[in-house]
């Protein structure tokens, strides 16, 4: 991933029209969504983080074109000895530990009555009762990565 590229489902516009009903707060929810390439490397994500030249990716294109096809080369290289039972282990195992980092960030989070107050609704019913998100703010799962 470029050194100054974000990845994200939605923007951060349409995350902080959603969370707070204001598209101005874009930032906040820039921040709080974890979406540049170092997060993404922390969260194991990706595997490599490839530098840009000073002013942006586009100053050099050939540059980054060489260094984007070193990095694609060096990837099938690390993939040359295995079969292809060996490929999926390895991307299921991937996925299995983004999941990991993310789970053992919110394991204190959904542990603590105080910091979740709708962890257990007497109808057990979990996030079922919306009116208490606002209270919330945006989603605490962001907060904690």
């Amino acid at each position: 991933m470029f050194e100054h590229a974000i990845y994200s489902v939605i923007s951060p516009e349409a995350a902080s029209s959603i969370l707070w009903r204001d598209g101005t707060k874009a930032q906040e929810a820039a921040n709080s969504m974890k979406i540049t390439a170092q997060d993404m490397l922390r969260f194991g994500v990706i595997d490599q983080i490839l530098k840009e030249p000073s002013g942006g990716a586009h100053r050099d294109p050939a540059a980054m074109i060489s260094a984007t096809g070193d990095a694609i080369a060096e990837a099938f290289n690390d993939l040359r000895n295995l079969d292809a039972d060996g490929i999926r282990q390895q991307r299921r195992q991937k996925f299995l530990d983004i999941g990991r980092k993310l789970a053992d960030r919110l394991a204190p989070w959904l542990r603590s009555p105080a910091r979740h107050p709708i962890r257990s609704p007497p109808n057990g019913a979990y996030f079922a009762d919306r009116s208490i998100w606002p209270q919330l703010g945006p989603d605490p799962v962001f907060k904690l990565c």
